[in-house]
């Protein structure tokens, strides 16, 4: 690592004395410096709630340990003129600390592959500041014309850079953003849809008697619209049979609020049967090799590659006609609509989802292309009337390729 973004994340180090641990760069010597905080921890008898404590803290701390930040406060000595690669690499550890896990690989794999062509076309030196619209331009081009990139692929690019440079404008290094005027391109929709109520059963079924864990994932997102990677993240103790609710909390929400949702009273009989009321609280739900662990939680893409299995294996049994499609995400899909269209109000539907405005509900439900209820509704004047029609219908060959549409 280099010297503007030589720090470490603060971690809960759990002993005979509990503390929180970093380490962080002084900006006058240039040298990293390892620090402790304990915050009156091991003053809370109760170890549950100063593991909570502890934690709020470690979050706390990771929001603020910037290069040549927290416990550092003047950015005084800050160097102003830094080359291109470690500008980068500056803007990437700022959003390392920022973001959800998901985004920070994401972010981390284009950055990487962005600091490979500065690398390669020897750029390494050249200050942060002569980097323009013309070299992003030429970046980009590279993507498209030599690496063949999609175009959703090229937009993720775009916005990673973009954001990148974001942080080092809000920082003073430079004055403007050299991605910012690149054109996004036109990308398809994604290959996704709503499942049949008999291919959802088909499929629910199947893992209830095969894979309780899977029917597990399954309902969260079904029902109470936990995605994936929320899921992975949640401990037993985050679902209450008894009280029929889901506790999303904060540090593993998309929009990091933590907030709760309801099971119906009809699921917490599945849910029982599944047995998710015997097991640990504090174990991960969907750790380790998709079981119950104390410690690991399953892998990134573990629920959706478990799912696409159980997809395959249905279709060449012939119990599925077609799986395409088909995600893991078909499951909020499909049991946002059917609220809707069982007469849920849009409201709690809205809440339901944790969306933050009744307007993002009703995007996300538009871009499930629903059926358009004013023209299902509207009166029909161009209709023969019906007994005019049963005499055409039974003096005229039903094969006729002249017979009237009957709307």
């Amino acid at each position: 690592m280099n010297e503007f973004s030589d720090y470490m994340p603060a971690r809960l180090v759990r002993g005979v004395r509990w503390y929180v641990e970093y380490y962080q760069t002084d900006p006058m010597t240039k040298e990293r410096r390892r620090f402790r905080e304990y915050h009156q921890l091991n003053r809370i008898d109760d170890l549950k709630e100063r593991y909570r404590k502890g934690i709020a803290i470690v979050h706390h701390l990771n929001a603020a340990l910037l290069p040549y930040g927290h416990p550092f406060t003047d950015t005084s000595h800050m160097p102003m003129h830094i080359s291109l690669i470690d500008g980068v690499t500056l803007a990437l550890s700022v959003k390392q600390r920022s973001d959800r896990s998901k985004t920070v690989s994401s972010y981390n794999s284009i950055v990487q592959h962005f600091i490979s062509h500065i690398k390669k076309n020897k750029m390494e030196e050249l200050p942060l500041r002569k980097f323009g619209s013309r070299e992003a331009s030429e970046y980009m081009d590279v993507l498209t014309l030599k690496k063949k990139i999609k175009p959703r692929t090229f937009n993720n690019y775009k916005q990673v850079l973009t954001a990148i440079w974001n942080e080092l404008i809000q920082r003073g290094y430079v004055s403007f953003n050299p991605f910012a005027k690149i054109s996004r391109l036109s990308a398809p929709d994604k290959d996704r849809r709503m499942m049949e109520v008999h291919e959802a059963q088909i499929i629910l079924d199947y893992c209830l008697e095969n894979d309780k864990i899977m029917a597990l994932s399954i309902l969260l997102l079904y029902y109470c619209f936990v995605r994936p990677g929320e899921q992975r993240q949640m401990r037993v103790h985050h679902i209450d049979l008894t009280a029929g609710t889901v506790t999303i909390p904060g540090t593993i929400a998309k929009n990091k609020k933590t907030e709760m949702v309801t099971i119906p009273k009809a699921l917490i009989p599945v849910l029982q049967m599944i047995g998710i009321d015997q097991w640990y609280a504090h174990d991960f739900i969907f750790g380790k090799q998709l079981k119950s662990h104390p410690d690991t939680m399953c892998g990134v893409n573990a629920l959706a590659e478990r799912h696409k299995k159980i997809l395959t294996h249905l279709h060449k049994s012939g119990k599925l006609r077609s799986i395409k499609g088909i995600s893991l995400y078909s499951w909020k899909d499909t049991g946002a609509m059917l609220m809707i269209r069982q007469g849920v109000d849009a409201y709690e539907v809205m809440r339901q989802m944790r969306h933050s405005d009744l307007s993002v509900t009703q995007k996300y439900l538009k871009s499930l292309h629903s059926i358009n209820a004013a023209v299902r509704d509207m009166p029909i004047t161009l209709c023969l009337p019906s007994d005019r029609q049963n005499k055409i219908q039974t003096s005229v060959d039903p094969q006729d390729s002249n017979l009237p549409p009957t709307l």
